[in-house]
C-alpha cells in the first residue's frame, strides 16, 4: 500500500518514497516547515535503491497498487516511463522497468538502453 507524499510516496519497507531535494535550502526549510526545491525528484525504494526522476515527469500509483510509475505528462501506454515495483514471488528484490518513447506504447529497455525481453528489462533493485 502506498501513502501520499505530494500524491506519490510510500509506506512499508518494500515501497518507494519520493523526495524533492535542494541542498542550498534544505536546512532553512526544516526550520520553517516548508521544502524549497530545485525541482529535482529522487525516489528511493524500500530496498534502498535511489532513482533520479526526470524533471517534469508525474508520478502515480501503479495500476496493480504494488509500486510507483513516473512518466512524461504526454505518455501513451508505457511510453517514456519508469515503473518501480515492490517485491513479488517472481522478483523477490523488487524491480524497476524503464520504457523508451517508441510508438505506439514504448518498449522496455535494459541497463544499456536497448529494448529487450522481460528477463533483461525487469531490473533488480539490489
Amino acid at each position: 500500500m502506498l501513502a501520499g507524499l505530494g500524491g506519490v510516496g510510500a509506506a512499508g519497507d518494500a515501497s518507494a518514497a519520493a523526495t524533492t531535494v535542494d541542498d542550498a535550502a534544505a536546512t532553512a526549510a526544516e526550520d520553517t516547515g516548508t521544502v524549497a526545491s530545485s525541482g529535482k525528484l529522487f525516489v528511493t525504494s524500500g530496498r534502498g535503491t535511489t532513482y533520479d526522476i526526470p524533471k517534469g515527469w508525474v508520478g502515480r500509483e501503479a495500476d496493480n497498487g504494488q509500486g510507483l510509475v513516473y512518466e512524461r505528462p504526454w505518455a501513451v501506454g508505457n511510453q517514456g516511463s519508469i515503473r518501480i515495483m515492490e517485491p513479488t514471488m517472481k522478483y523477490p528484490e523488487g524491480y524497476v522497468r524503464v520504457y523508451n518513447s517508441a510508438p505506439p506504447n514504448g518498449q522496455p529497455i535494459d541497463v544499456f538502453g536497448n529494448p529487450g525481453p522481460p528477463w533483461d528489462t525487469h531490473i533488480s533493485q539490489l
